[in-house]
């Protein structure tokens, strides 16, 4: 009896086994019937209810994606990590990544699903000022144990699209997002595969180590370095050359299709 002439909840157990590289690039080529196998188990296991119903309601999760679609917004952190790692961390937060003027639809939306606004810790002039002349550098963390929602600035240097700011995230690890219709991990093999962790900013930064300690205890090696020989080599993810979202060394897991919504709902103005 070959795998796939098993019911899918045999499967399951061996599927969960299987690493990402081997589910999303070698065993689709073994047979159309494993083809179908592994899109049922992606189905399950990559959906939006395993990112969103810690935050979200059933039907809120659709609007959700709806106003994705919308306004660009990203999402990304630890709780992409984790639906790509197959794993449950303790705790992990929602980071909406959106441009500054579709901050009020993402609000609406929030308080529309009960969550509750809680300003910024720091609220001193110079970072409102910052907030205005960076507005793009903009997210709000979605906290489902304490539903409240927290706007903040992005702590780095890059400025323009949420892309841009999530390309200027303190690791490699954490460079994965979540569009309204699919699921992208910009260096996926030397993350869920080998385990490792290229850091990019500077590990005195308290806020860093904090990072740093977070994924170590997760279990991911922490690299600060790559040799002459990995930095000129095609083939590996973190060499120096030109990269673009999608290609080779990307995975990208799609999404179901939305279906089409009024978009006049009650949780921000008509777009």
């Amino acid at each position: 009896m070959s795998l796939t002439t098993l019911p899918y909840p045999t499967q399951r157990p061996f599927l969960d086994g299987v690493s990402l590289h081997d589910l999303l690039r070698s065993l689709p080529q073994i047979s159309q019937a494993m083809v179908t196998q592994v899109e049922t188990y992606k189905h399950m296991v990559f959906s939006t209810d395993r990112l969103y119903s810690p935050f979200f309601s059933q039907h809120d999760q659709v609007l959700f994606r709806v106003m994705q679609a919308h306004t660009g917004a990203l999402i990304s952190g630890s709780s992409v990590v984790a639906l790509l790692a197959r794993a449950r961390f303790r705790v992990a937060d929602l980071d909406v990544f959106v441009n500054m003027q579709y901050v009020p639809v993402v609000g609406h939306f929030l308080m529309n699903a009960r969550y509750v606004f809680k300003p910024m810790e720091t609220t001193m002039d110079g970072k409102k000022k910052e907030m205005v002349q960076q507005p793009s550098n903009f997210y709000d963390t979605v906290e489902s144990e304490s539903k409240s929602w927290v706007p903040n600035t992005a702590d780095c240097q890059n400025k323009g699209r949420p892309i841009h700011v999530i390309m200027g995230f303190h690791s490699m690890a954490v460079m994965n997002f979540v569009t309204a219709t699919e699921i992208i991990s910009l260096y996926p093999y030397n993350t869920f595969i080998l385990m490792k962790n290229l850091y990019l900013m500077d590990l005195d930064d308290p806020k860093v180590m904090q990072a740093k300690l977070k994924y170590k205890s997760r279990g991911w090696e922490s690299v600060t370095m790559i040799s002459a020989s990995e930095a000129l080599c095609h083939d590996f993810e973190w060499s120096l050359k030109m990269r673009s979202v999608g290609g080779e060394h990307c995975w990208v897991i799609q999404l179901p299709p939305l279906e089409e919504y009024n978009m006049t709902d009650t949780w921000g103005p008509k777009l």
